[in-house]
């Protein structure tokens, strides 16, 4: 069950013995502390697995003459999986690599708008989100590209963000907050690091090995 910004900052705090707060904004230095380590439990857990929870698409209409699209709120941190071309029931092969792909447009016919067999990605717009590059250029306007992958959930903030979801398991996120704010101040009641760290090895695996099943993916998931 998801649970929420101010929710995972509580239930850490209460491990802590610490008391709840009804509000972040208005809480104390330690409490924002807490939601900091929140934070950073939530950007590891992120990235320690491809979480169903995190996958999205982003829709595309192509130009006519135009190669490089931005991926429009996907973000800086958004992983590509795989590229459709709709209109044409294809798939367009990438992220190919950027030399490969300059390379194709310079020494084949890939320099002639056409369909898009290739794409990459070429650095950032001035939002901050992924570029996306076909090759061949889109000859025609209208067709229709879809770009699957994982976007990563923005950083959370106390001044306005109590109520919004974490779009990940709750134990790890917060077993992980709480070996942050243990190794800050060191043992709690009898909680010793090493056995937190544990705590949290296992909520983390335990996460994975139910998500795997989402996608049927075998996994041998370990902590470094």
């Amino acid at each position: 069950m998801a649970i929420t910004f101010l929710q995972a900052v509580n239930r850490t705090l209460v491990k802590l013995r610490e008391s709840e707060v009804n509000t972040l904004a208005s809480s104390s230095n330690y409490t924002k502390l807490i939601a900091a380590f929140v934070n950073e439990a939530k950007e590891e857990v992120e990235t320690a697995w491809p979480w169903t929870s995190l996958r999205t698409v982003v829709s595309i209409t192509s130009v006519n003459g135009q190669d490089t699209y931005s991926i429009t709120g996907a973000g800086e941190e958004f992983v590509l999986e795989s590229v459709w071309d709709v209109t044409h029931a294809s798939q367009v092969i990438g992220p190919s690599p950027n030399y490969f792909v300059d390379q194709q447009i310079i020494l084949t016919n890939l320099q002639n708008p056409g369909l898009s067999i290739y794409c990459d990605i070429l650095g950032m717009d001035s939002s901050g989100d992924p570029q996306i590059r076909f090759t061949p250029t889109p000859n025609e306007s209208g067709w229709g590209f879809r770009v699957y992958g994982r976007k990563k959930q923005p950083y959370l903030n106390t001044s306005s963000d109590d109520n919004t979801l974490i779009k990940l398991p709750w134990k790890p996120v917060v077993y992980g907050a709480y070996l942050k704010a243990l190794s800050e101040r060191g043992e709690d009641g009898g909680v010793n690091y090493d056995e937190a760290s544990k705590q949290y090895s296992d909520a983390l695996a335990t996460a994975i090995g139910i998500d795997s099943r989402n996608n049927q993916i075998n996994t041998d998931w370990y902590q470094e």
